[in-house]
């Protein structure tokens, strides 16, 4: 063999042996997508054969090796492809974890009936913790998955963001952190892809509360994706159990139709809390706090017109009726009229933070100018 065939070997091994790794990460990076790892090879193959055959073989290897090294290596979580980070322990060793305390609830307007049951899981949540101290067997473990039912605007999210740091104080999961998501983070356009989304965020969620706001939009008709999400968590669920604790927030009547989708969520979402209705006088609270909050007051007349336009809200409520946030609504569209109506006048060294019956009024007119589904 001269050196002009030593070269030309030389050069076929090299080349065989970049295209089987190149191949190799190919397939081991987008293997969801079957279809164009398939084209690729086919293609790849085709160009081979017909300029330099001795490579054909590449992407054969290539596929064969990365086969068998995903075949041999751990069954861990790939932290780069999910975005996963592993979650830290909660408490150094030995320390024991604190007793839930549930009395940022007792602060909220409206939230007796969500109290009463976060009474009752923080009591259970407390004996397990002093059974399993004491050398008890506690039992089954209380289930961390939950269905928040109620319409917009009536502290679902905040209540989750509570429960999230209660859990964690109770140890039952590792860090105090909701992941929010909705049908848009888990649902995808071509088949695959919901799969693929809804385990990366679940995995994500590991340690952590995940909340799935608007869950009841996974339904799905005709040939949606939505279900997809479901079926892919149902699995994930009960082989992460104990480690993770789920939400599904969402309207009343929706949500059950949701759950008639799969029977399996029933049995894994066994506890439900619902969110009732604000009345008009804690809506009034509501803005009044809100107010507060953001450093402003009501005149006494401005407080009496809240208390009756509030009635007249809630008298005239339609499906969409958004309960808290409305009174976020109407408290910005009654800044922005104070702000107009104090703006010509002469800056003084006193500001202004009083809201009228004027203010009230015109924010009143802004909320029946807003385009609304009803």
């Amino acid at each position: 063999m001269n050196i002009h065939d030593a070269l030309q070997v030389s050069a076929l091994v090299a080349g065989g042996a970049a295209l089987s790794a190149s191949f190799a990460y190919l397939y081991t990076r987008y293997r969801h997508n079957t279809r164009w790892t398939t084209l690729a090879g086919v293609v790849t193959g085709l160009l081979l054969i017909t300029t330099y055959p001795a490579l054909s073989f590449a992407p054969l290897i290539g596929l064969f090796c990365s086969k068998a090294a995903r075949s041999f290596r751990p069954t861990t979580i790939d932290s780069s492809e999910h975005n996963y980070m592993p979650p830290k322990q909660p408490h150094p060793p030995g320390e024991k974890a604190s007793t839930p305390d549930i009395s940022n609830l007792s602060e909220l307007i409206g939230m007796e009936p969500v109290l009463e049951q976060m009474r009752d899981l923080a009591a259970r949540l407390q004996m397990d913790a002093r059974r399993k101290a004491g050398g008890l067997a506690p039992g089954e473990s209380v289930g961390l998955n939950f269905v928040f039912t109620g319409s917009p605007g009536t502290g679902k999210t905040t209540v989750a963001r509570i429960l999230a740091k209660e859990l964690f104080a109770a140890g039952a999961i590792l860090r105090p952190e909701v992941i929010e998501v909705t049908r848009a983070d888990l649902v995808g356009n071509v088949i695959g892809e919901t799969e693929r989304k809804t385990k990366a965020v679940f995995l994500s969620a590991i340690g952590a509360l995940l909340f799935v706001d608007e869950a009841h939009a996974l339904h799905g008709v005709n040939n949606d994706f939505g279900p997809v999400a479901i079926r892919t968590l149902m699995p994930l669920i009960e082989n992460h159990r104990g480690q993770i604790a789920v939400v599904l927030a969402g309207y009343e009547e929706e949500m059950k139709a949701l759950f008639r989708l799969d029977s399996g969520l029933a049995r894994r979402f066994s506890t439900t809390i619902r969110f009732p209705d604000y009345d008009a006088s804690q809506l009034a609270a509501i803005f009044q706090s809100k107010a507060h909050q953001a450093q402003f007051s009501l005149s006494d007349a401005a407080s009496r017109y809240l208390e009756k336009l509030c009635v007249r809200l809630t008298e005239e409520k339609g499906s969409s009726f958004a309960n808290a946030r409305l009174m976020r609504t109407l408290l910005d569209a009654a800044r922005t009229a104070h702000a107009a109506r104090l703006h010509p006048i002469a800056a003084t060294d006193r500001l202004d933070s009083e809201l009228t019956v004027s203010d009230l009024k015109v924010a009143e007119q802004a909320l029946q100018n807003m385009v609304t589904p009803d």
